[in-house]
Order: C-alpha cells, then sequence, then structure tokens
C-alpha cells in the first residue's frame, strides 16, 4: 500500500474515532452516527477525486455565524450544556474541511478537532467503556502522526530538489516532476512489524501513563467540583415520613449503594437489611421522631481485623462484642460491610443491625442513641464509602421466650413506643382476636407477622379514597398496600396490645453480583419494616410483608432475562471497579496502596525468616546466610548488581561502537554502512570458527585469494560480502535495503555451510533482526 493511501485511511479512522466516542454520551444518538458515516464516506470520495463538489470558500465561511449563533442557543435554551454546544460548532468546522480538498494544515485541523472530541467525552462520562475509544484513539492517532510527518518531510525535502535538477531545461521541454511518493518503496517501511512495534510501544507508553497515575500524588477538591445534578432524591429517611411515600421509590430502580461482605467468600445465607432510621411517632397520616437524644460521637478507636482503624460505640441495648488486640475475643457474628452510597440527599449510615461500629473519612458521627438512627455530616454531592461493623447474631426462640412479659424496668421506653393516635375499635378488636390464644410478647408479634403476611396483598397501585383513614381503609377495605403499611400495621396492632414497636426505613438485600461479591442496592430496594423491643434482648426485628414484595413481578425488566441479567450484572462490576480505581482513586487510595505494598514486603520477609529459623542449626554458614538475607543486605545487593548490569551492557556496546568507527575514521557513517560494517565483522568471527582466520596484515581481498587457493566452497559469497563492505567504507556510494538483505542471504549460506555451529546461527539471528 501506498504512503498516501496508509496516511488518508489512517486520518479517516482518527476522525472517526474521535467522533464515535461521542456517542458514549446522551446528548449524540444513532442519528448523529448515520449523518456522521455519510459525512467521511463522501469526504473520503471526495479526497479520491471520485466525487468533485464545486463549493467556495465563501460559501463555507457564510455557514459560520449560523452555525456559531445555532450553538449559542443550544447552550442557553435547548441543551444547556456549553461543552456539548461548543463541541457541536466543532463538528460543523470539521464537516466543512471534509467537504474541500484538504492540504496538511486542514488535516491538522482535523485531528485536532478528533481530540477535543475524546477529551470532551472524557469529561461528560465515566463509564469504563470510555477505555475502548480511548486506546484505539492512542494507537492510531501514533500511526497518523508518523506518516503524517514522513509525508510532510518528503515533501518539504525532495520537492525542491526535483524542481532545481529541471531549472536548466526550458518550459517548454520540461516535463511534469514525478510523483515523489511513487520514487520510494514505502512497503518495506510500512509494513506489519512497524505497525506491530509503534502499536507495542503506545501501549507501554500508556502503561506508563498509569503508572504515574496510580503513583503522583492527588488532590480532590470536592467545592470545585460539585455535580449536584448527579444527586439522587431518596425519600424515606427524614425526620418526618408521610404513609405511602416508598410506592413512587419502588418504581425506580437507580443503583443506590454498593454493599461487600469482605469476610463471607459467596453470598450470604441469612437475609439482610440495611437499616438507615427509626420513627417512633404516629399520627395517623406520617411517622415523626418525637424525641432525640443526638450526640457527636467520635467513639473509642480500635485496630481491628482488617488493620483500619475503627470508630466504635454503643448504640441500642445489646453491648457491643469486645476487642482484644485486633482480634475477635467473643462471637464471630460481627459482620463486616464495606459500603459504598452514591451521591445522595439522606446523610444517614446505612447498615446491617445492630451497628457497633463505622469506619470513614467522617467528622464525628451523629448518633441518637434513642433510635439507633447514625447520620454523617460528609457533603451530599460526593458519595460515600465507609466500613460498618454489626453484630447480627439474633437470640434463638426460646431465649426470646424467656425474656420478663413486663416492661417496668423500661417504661419511658414503653411510653414513648406505644403511643397511638385516637383509633377505631375495629382495629384494637382486630388485634385481640389475632393474638387471643398467645401469652408471650414474642409469640404474639409472630401471630400479627403470620396474620399480615397471609392475609393480605402486596400492591403499588392501590386506590385509597381522598380524606379515608389510610390504616383503615388497609385493615378493612383494599386489604392492600405496599411495605409502609405493612409495617405501620404491625407496629398499630402491637401498641394497642401495649407491646413496644417502632417503624425502620432502610433497604432490602438487593441483588446480589456473583463477579464482584457484593449486593446492588436500588432505590427500588427501598423498605419498611419493624422492630419489636425484648427486656434484656433489645430490639429485634420483624417483617410483615409478603415475600411476592420481592418477587420478579417488581424487578426491573432487564433481571426477567436470565441472559441480559448476568451480562448487565458483569457490566455493572466492570463500572464499579472503573469509577472506584479510576475515577474516584485519591491521595488515600496511594496511601494504602503504598501501606498495602510495604506490609507485603514485612511479610515476605518475616515468612523467609522463619523459614531460615526451622533450618538445622549446625548447617554450614547459615548465619552467613540469614545476614546477607537481611532486607538491608538484600536492598543493597540488588543495587549493586543492577549496576554491574548496567556497567556491562554499556562497557559492550562502547566497545562495539569504537569497532565500528575505526572503520570510518574519516567520516561519519550512515545506518546501512554500519550494518554491512556489522555484517563484514561477524563474517570474520564465523570464518574464524571454522578455521579460516583472517590474519591482520591481510587486506579483505588477500584474505579472499588465500579462501579460494584452499577451495574454501563458499568463497563467493565471502567475495559478495567483501564487495559491499568495500563499497560501504570506500565508495562512498549509499548502500541499498535490498543489498543490505542479499548481504544477510549471504552470511546465512556462509553460516550454515559445513563446519558451521550453534553460535554461528545465533550470531545470523542476531544480524537478521537487526536488518529488519
Amino acid at each position: 500500500m501506498k504512503l498516501l493511501s496508509y496516511f488518508r485511511l489512517f486520518s479517516y479512522l482518527l476522525i472517526a474515532c474521535g467522533f464515535l466516542s461521542l456517542l458514549l454520551t446522551e446528548f449524540f444518538g444513532t442519528s448523529y452516527l448515520i449523518l456522521f458515516t455519510i459525512i467521511l464516506i463522501l469526504g473520503w470520495m471526495i479526497d479520491g477525486d471520485r466525487i468533485h463538489l464545486r463549493i467556495s470558500n465563501r460559501f463555507w465561511n457564510a455557514l459560520i455565524l449560523p452555525a456559531a449563533f445555532l450553538s449559542i442557543v443550544d447552550i442557553l435554551f435547548i441543551r444547556r450544556y456549553p461543552v456539548v454546544g461548543i463541541v457541536s460548532f466543532l463538528i460543523f468546522l470539521q464537516v466543512t474541511k471534509l467537504f474541500q480538498k484538504k492540504e496538511n494544515r486542514d488535516y491538522l485541523f482535523l485531528y485536532v478537532i478528533s481530540f477535543i472530541q475524546l477529551l470532551t467525552v472524557a469529561v461528560v462520562t465515566t463509564d469504563v467503556i470510555f477505555s475502548i475509544p480511548f486506546i484505539l484513539y492512542t494507537v492510531l492517532a501514533t500511526w497518523t502522526l508518523i506518516i503524517f510527518h514522513l509525508k510532510h518531510q518528503i515533501e518539504i525535502h525532495q520537492k525542491p530538489q526535483i524542481l532545481s535538477d529541471k531549472s536548466h531545461i526550458p518550459d517548454s521541454e520540461r516535463m511534469p516532476y514525478p510523483n515523489i511518493f511513487q520514487m520510494y518503496r514505502f512497503e518495506s517501511i510500512l509494513n506489519p512489524s512497524f505497525f506491530l512495534g509503534t502499536s507495542i510501544l503506545t501501549l507501554l507508553m500508556f502503561a506508563v501513563t498509569l503508572t504515574i497515575f496510580f503513583v503522583v500524588p492527588r488532590i480532590s477538591i470536592g467545592y470545585f467540583f460539585q455535580e449536584k445534578e448527579r444527586i439522587q432524591s431518596v425519600s424515606g429517611f427524614s425526620d418526618e415520613v408521610i404513609l405511602g411515600s416508598f410506592g413512587n421509590i419502588r418504581k425506580n430502580h437507580t443503583p443506590i449503594m454498593r454493599v461487600e461482605l469482605p469476610d463471607i467468600p459467596g453470598k450470604p445465607s441469612t437475609l439482610l437489611h440495611w437499616r438507615g432510621i427509626s420513627l417512633d411517632f404516629y399520627d395517623g397520616q406520617s411517622w415523626k421522631v418525637s424525641r432525640k437524644q443526638e450526640k457527636k460521637v467520635a467513639g473509642r478507636s480500635e485496630l481491628t481485623l482488617d488493620g483500619k482503624t475503627t470508630y466504635f460505640f454503643n448504640v441500642g441495648e445489646r453491648p457491643r462484642l469486645p476487642f482484644l488486640g485486633g482480634k475477635l475475643k467473643g462471637s464471630p457474628s460481627l459482620l463486616r460491610q464495606e459500603i459504598e452510597v452514591s451521591p445522595i440527599t439522606s446523610t444517614v449510615i446505612f447498615g446491617a443491625h445492630q451497628i457497633q461500629g463505622v469506619a470513614g473519612m467522617f467528622t464525628p458521627l451523629n448518633v441518637d442513641e434513642l433510635s439507633g438512627t447514625i447520620r454523617s455530616d460528609f457533603p451530599p454531592y460526593r458519595g460515600r464509602k465507609y466500613t460498618v461493623y454489626s453484630d447480627i447474631k439474633v437470640p434463638s426462640e426460646e431465649e426470646l421466650k424467656e425474656s420478663p412479659v413486663a416492661y417496668e424496668e423500661v417504661s419511658d421506653l414503653k411510653e414513648r413506643y406505644t403511643q397511638l393516635p385516637p383509633l377505631s375499635s375495629e382495629i384494637k378488636k382486630l388485634a385481640r382476636s389475632i393474638t387471643e390464644n398467645y401469652l408471650h410478647p414474642y409469640d404474639k408479634a409472630r401471630a400479627i407477622e403470620r396474620f399480615l403476611q397471609d392475609n393480605f396483598t402486596y400492591s403499588l397501585d392501590v386506590k385509597r379514597e381522598k380524606g379515608a383513614n389510610p390504616l383503615e381503609d388497609f385493615f378493612f377495605k383494599n386489604r392492600a398496600g405496599h411495605c409502609e403499611y405493612f409495617a405501620t400495621g404491625m407496629v398499630v396492632l402491637l401498641r394497642t396490645l401495649d407491646i413496644p414497636a417502632r417503624i425502620v426505613n432502610g433497604f432490602q438485600q438487593g441483588q446480589w453480583n456473583e463477579f464482584g461479591k457484593y449486593f446492588v442496592v436500588r432505590q427500588s430496594d427501598a423498605h419498611s419494616w419493624v422492630e419489636v423491643f425484648f427486656p434484656g434482648k433489645g430490639w429485634i426485628t420483624f417483617d410483615p410483608t409478603p415475600p411476592a414484595a420481592f418477587s420478579e413481578e417488581y424487578a426491573p425488566v432487564i433481571d426477567r432475562i436470565p441472559v441480559v441479567n448476568r451480562v448487565n450484572r458483569y457490566l455493572d462490576f466492570i463500572r464499579t471497579r472503573w469509577d472506584r480505581y479510576i475515577v474516584q482513586y485519591n491521595l488515600m487510595d496511594q496511601v494504602e496502596m503504598a501501606i498495602t505494598l510495604r506490609n507485603k514486603t514485612l511479610r515476605l520477609q518475616r515468612q523467609m525468616a522463619k523459614y531460615l529459623e526451622k533450618l538445622p542449626s549446625d548447617l554450614p554458614r547459615l548465619d552467613q546466610i540469614k545476614t546477607l538475607l537481611s532486607r538491608e543486605n538484600l536492598t543493597t545487593l540488588s543495587a549493586i548488581t543492577i549496576g554491574l548490569i548496567a556497567i556491562g551492557i554499556i562497557l559492550f556496546r562502547s566497545k562495539q561502537k569504537a569497532e565500528l568507527k575505526k572503520l570510518f575514521p574519516h567520516s561519519s557513517a550512515s545506518p546501512e554502512q554500519l550494518q554491512i560494517a556489522r555484517l563484514y565483522v561477524r563474517m570474520l568471527r564465523i570464518l574464524a570458527k571454522k578455521g579460516f582466520p583472517k590474519k591482520d596484515p591481510q587486506t579483505p581481498q588477500e584474505f579472499v585469494f588465500q579462501l579460494a587457493e584452499k577451495q574454501v566452497p563458499y568463497t563467493p559469497e565471502v567475495q559478495e560480502i567483501i564487495h559491499l563492505y568495500y563499497k560501504a567504507r570506500y565508495g562512498g556510494v549509499p548502500i541499498t535495503r535490498e543489498e543490505l538483505q542479499k548481504a544477510v542471504s549471504l552470511l546465512k549460506v556462509i553460516s550454515h555451510s559445513e563446519g558451521s555451529n550453534s553460535q554461528n546461527r545465533v550470531e545470523i539471528e542476531g544480524s537478521v533482526r537487526v536488518a529488519h
């Protein structure tokens, strides 16, 4: 393929790659793809003289002002994104250049626009799929700019020379000067090895860039980069929640958070809920927090199993599990959860019940010791990542039935959590009829839970009469509702029986992602359930919502197709890792990575020391070996070894260069001349190993006569190489690529003739690699 064909092909591929990257954003759709494909095809045909568009530059210049005006209108009134409006205007300028015959400066202009398009996508999207056009663009840009440079330099240096060679010829007799790009055979340069080599070099540079990205300290300035449009509004986590607010949330399947359980190898067998807030005061229409006992708590710092400094505190009635020296002293029921929350309006800390400790980048946490709700002052415009430790051990049914029936010792708590608005007698009668066969509060709670699960229907589309009491409508008319109605109904029925209970808002478990080993929790997973208080045992979770609430009927459409659902889970895993380790990579991550690397190094050193200690003590020089393998000595020995290897390589190359320079003492040699000289020197080494050494006083030609006298079978090949050597060293005539390849072939014949050995073949293979 000719140089100009390569140049045009890669130029258009680069332009297309820049534009196609815009399709990853929400602002450019399929219509843009079709339109720009047509434009690229037309531009290609115009460049190839297959289509002749006779449109003057004045026409295109006249369209610039209207195009700029439309872009301003787009920025101010339509899409209202300045970056997108500017890129749209640049696309117009790109089209004007594609529809014209182009000079080098026009191609440079098109390259710059394609690069701006790529940068725009990098700013607008954080999707991992962007890495595909980015890497492709990087490789294409390397190829295109190298070929562009070749083309430009040939035009600069060769055209004037051709014109000057014909300056003595009259204009009438002067023939048109030849196409300078047909005077050279570029196939030998622009071959698969060239494209493979430049691609590898580009990817190596990309790897170095990634290394710099991960190593150079990074600082996030959150205030100046607030992304307020990304903050998701989530209802149900304020101090007042209107009954029924979760119904609309269940129709929104946007991911809210992801929860990893590092200490559990697979999906947990226990159904988990991610607790948010609890509310105690019910007025018949909404739930509120009647009284707070909130304080800022820094907690008590302790080193946990994963090596993090964590602040533990007591919330709720049950004591937290003790720690000792970073190891669990008590029951292993303390569950560690790595939670990453998207930017949302709520500042609630979520976690499995009961939360005993939290680790994260927080100011002191606000902990309500009455409700168990934990909040942080972390800015809502950034996502939050924190670790939660929860005591998930639940007392057995027998233990709960042994708890005291009377609540005299917690009279304040009973008064608060048995509060009720005026209720109809039917609701009180319903509570007594459900529990008439049970005496213990635990049995009554389970009876009410089963009654609601078995006799009521889960639905998001229940039509209630305006002004009707929502709870009476739920119990006695529609007998259907969503989780808030079931939870409210159970709390109210328990409170009519003087059993303390409260409603809890949070999220159900979510969807398990087997690729990343985490739960994806969506807005549609918002859930309400019940906590019932038992003296000596604390708050125990009950969930009266029927299992049908968690069926596929209420799942996203994409989750109902197994193959698509699996692919979507895998893509979510990739996006999560991309967002975590690229988009949100910061200084704290770098510090943690450095500490991890240091800890692994120290662990390896300790393991090696233990291994040496187990060896028999009477082994000779064992003490010297242990001393030699100490950290300080290993570092010193490594540095010395690397230094000696580097010095050896430098000396070897210097010796080679000195030998070759002796052959050209009065002039600087071209690469081809040096290559012929290298082949000549290697030939002499091969002949010496075959038993035909060249004596120092002998000239190369005399050496050939000596070989001919001894009837050496490969004397003609030696004569040819010496002829090329004379031509390169004394003739001053340029060595062609074909002659160089011929010398390599001749050297192969000499090496593989009788008397050759493996060392000869190695030397020849080395020269062949250099020749290529």
